[in-house]
């Protein structure tokens, strides 16, 4: 096989799980949570702060707020042996973001994923509420054949809906952006928004790659209590988030790759 995944077993080198909150995290939030970083330390263990810029265009002038009062958000991070990022929590505006860029599977993902969200929202008021949620993959897969002419056939179904006939004529360096609205499978949902991008890459002395970046976010109906979500709804959506991800997949990617990289029926991406 020409084409090889990033990692010996899938191809994935980031997944992230996000909230979208109905309302900004304040910043006596912001501060409670950045206050208790040694209770995440263990597992984050570098904090990092990002600040809130405001400015007005126009005639009038910006207000002010009192100094140390501002506070756009944090991170909490822990990174690899080489300095690479592993994973991070970030907090800021009305979002919650975790990025895993040391990929399992996806069961140990979400396990982290939602025990640093259930810690966060014991920091936020009961009033909260969710107004979306979202999954973004980043899949790499580099060409590895030294003979032979470059063949996106040796990754991509020519039959997939997803991939124009002309793309097979464009050699290592293109880009097929596109994205849609689609009625979502869940009773809560307005409506759900996917996003694929995928581009054919090559730096500087390296063989050629193509990235994928896949993106699922659930739109909600009405926003919906961040501690009941906990409770019953957040586990729903993104495993059908994460289904919905394994099924794009599917539709793009040859058989042959599909088996190499573990899509297989059991929904783990991939099965270690």
């Amino acid at each position: 096989m020409s084409f090889e995944p990033k990692s010996t077993q899938h191809a994935i080198v980031e997944a992230v799980v996000g909230l979208q909150l109905a309302r900004e995290v304040k910043p006596d939030e912001v501060n409670a949570i950045v206050a208790d970083h040694d209770k995440f330390k263990e597992e984050l263990p570098r904090l990092g702060r990002t600040t809130a810029i405001q400015f007005m265009l126009g005639g009038e002038a910006p207000f002010s707020m009192p100094a140390g009062v501002q506070v756009g958000g944090f991170t909490f991070d822990r990174f690899k042996a080489d300095g690479s990022l592993e994973w991070r929590l970030r907090v800021g505006g009305n979002n919650i973001f975790v990025n895993c860029l040391a990929y399992e599977s996806w069961t140990k993902v979400w396990e982290k994923a939602r025990n640093f969200i259930e810690r966060v929202a014991g920091y936020l008021g009961d009033e909260t509420a969710v107004a979306g949620m979202l999954l973004q993959y980043i899949d790499v897969f580099t060409w590895k054949a030294k003979n032979g002419k470059y063949d996106l056939s040796e990754l991509f179904d020519k039959e997939s809906a997803l991939i124009p006939a002309n793309l097979w004529a464009h050699g290592e360096l293109w880009h097929l952006h596109q994205g849609w609205y689609k009625d979502a499978d869940l009773a809560t949902a307005k409506r759900m928004l996917e996003r694929i991008h995928v581009d054919g890459l090559q730096e500087e002395n390296n063989p050629p790659m193509v990235k994928m970046d896949s993106w699922h976010s659930v739109e909600f109906k009405e926003p919906q209590p961040l501690k009941d979500s906990l409770k019953k709804g957040m586990d729903e959506t993104f495993k059908y988030l994460h289904e919905t991800n394994l099924g794009l997949m599917k539709s793009m990617l040859t058989k042959e790759m599909t088996k190499r990289i573990g899509l297989d029926e059991s929904g783990d991406k991939p099965k270690g």
